[in-house]
């Protein structure tokens, strides 16, 4: 079970980074004049994509450290997975329409973001708090 999901976790963060690093491509594309487009708004895509990728591989990276039970293994899973395809689907999506997703406020587009940065907000505490729980577990040496 820890190898699919710490594989799942790896394929799903490179994915993430990916769009990441499309992003910084564009980005280079904005600054240097040969595309429109606002510079901030394609910065933020290319951090947060790096970023939440890298914590989707991070948690697959740790996942055999933990001492977790199948369904809460397979719970910090999604949450990381949802919390970076959230975050870079979504500063992608805030670039390419100049929506910020900040607040629940039309238009349509703007309330798709503020669901998809909610709901990978809400991924990602969820996924650090089951990670730490089961981390704290194997620490103390507590059955799974």
């Amino acid at each position: 079970m820890k190898d699919r999901i710490r594989n799942s976790l790896v394929l799903h963060g490179l994915v993430a980074t990916l769009l990441g690093v499309v992003s910084g491509a564009v980005l280079a594309f904005i600054l240097t004049g040969d595309i429109p487009g606002g510079a901030r708004a394609w910065h933020q895509a290319h951090l947060q994509g790096i970023m939440s990728g890298l914590l989707a591989m991070a948690a697959g990276a740790f996942v055999r450290h933990l001492r977790l039970g199948e369904g809460a293994l397979r719970f910090m899973g999604w949450a990381f997975i949802l919390q970076a395809y959230g975050f870079s689907l979504g500063t992608v999506a805030g670039a390419l329409t100049g929506h910020r997703g900040l607040e629940a406020v039309m238009p349509v587009g703007n309330i798709v973001l503020y669901v998809a940065y909610t709901i990978a907000g809400v991924s990602s505490l969820a996924g650090v708090i089951v990670a730490l729980y089961g981390a704290l577990a194997a620490r103390r040496g507590v059955p799974g």
